[in-house]
């Protein structure tokens, strides 16, 4: 079969379409709002989308609200327009490089607002991305997703997501070697917000990173109030904390150290589990004896 193409046309008034389920991956959705009042919103619950495109209007007049599942957009595209981005419960794989900051920085250019909640995951496969604004209330950017390690050592496969502005609490996940780390880079210094960075990686070269290695895992200006704090990751069943200090001249985030705090529970839920299972069987061919 062919592509497909679904238009929300809200120059004239608003419309509102929601898709429950999405066979294939040929569908292009274009927008074409007009105003946060006239506005084209799409609503999705998972799949794949060819394209999308803003031929009208900005930010607050084309959006699209991930509600459920996982959402997988090949290219995002658009004329000195706009589009916002809601992960409100589902989940955004972007599985080419996006460029979207807008034509401030680059004429014929789109702006991509992009909004993640709790329970969201924004997924980026492209190596430099770069939005107009990012803000969250404790979702999740990953720059790992599911490529592989083996490829993800590689320096070429070194991941940014460079936003003008963030604002609210986020987490992310980088990819952390010996020598660089996967960045989220904030150009706007009077953004306000947490950012909280876990790695993933080999774990042996992961603790061996130190300050003097300058790993940078984010860029936020030496006069911003974003606060960058590291976080906790599971690698190889081991809890990882993962230490980022500042380098406050530059306005960098760098690796200060990380410190292993033993098997995750879930493991030692399952082990222990397993050894009363055991035990009880033994008790039981025991006891028939």
């Amino acid at each position: 079969a062919g592509s497909a193409t679904l238009t929300l046309d809200g120059t004239s008034s608003a419309v509102t379409a929601t898709i429950n389920t999405i066979s294939g991956e040929d569908l292009a959705v274009t927008l074409a709002g007009a105003s946060a009042s006239n506005k084209a919103t799409l609503n999705l619950n998972g799949g794949s989308l060819k394209s999308v495109s803003a031929t009208a209007g900005n930010t607050n007049a084309n959006i699209i609200n991930f509600n459920s599942g996982t959402t997988t957009i090949n290219t995002i595209s658009g004329n000195d327009n706009g589009l916002t981005l809601n992960l409100k419960g589902g989940n955004l794989i972007l599985s080419q490089e996006i460029a979207a900051d807008g034509p401030t920085t680059r004429a014929n250019h789109i702006s991509v607002d992009i909004s993640i909640d709790g329970d969201s995951t924004l997924s980026l496969a492209g190596k430099n991305n770069t939005i107009h604004s990012l803000s969250g209330n404790g979702g999740t950017i990953d720059f790992v997703g599911t490529s592989s390690k083996a490829s993800s050592k590689a320096s070429s496969a070194r991941k940014t997501l460079t936003t003008n502005t963030l604002s609210g609490n986020l987490n992310a996940i980088v990819f952390a070697s010996r020598t660089e780390a996967d960045q989220i880079i904030v150009t706007d210094t009077n953004s306000s917000g947490t950012l909280t960075i876990s790695a993933q990686g080999d774990i042996n070269e992961i603790l061996s990173i130190t300050q003097d290695d300058k790993v940078v895992v984010a860029k936020v200006g030496s006069n911003s109030n974003v606060n960058v704090q590291g976080g906790e990751s599971v690698i190889d069943g081991i809890v990882l904390d993962l230490i980022v200090n500042p380098d406050e001249s530059k306005g960098d985030y760098l690796i200060g150290k990380s410190v292993a705090k033993g098997v995750d529970t879930s493991i030692q839920a399952v082990a222990s589990s397993t050894l009363t299972v055991n035990y009880d069987l033994y008790l039981a061919n025991f006891n028939s004896l």
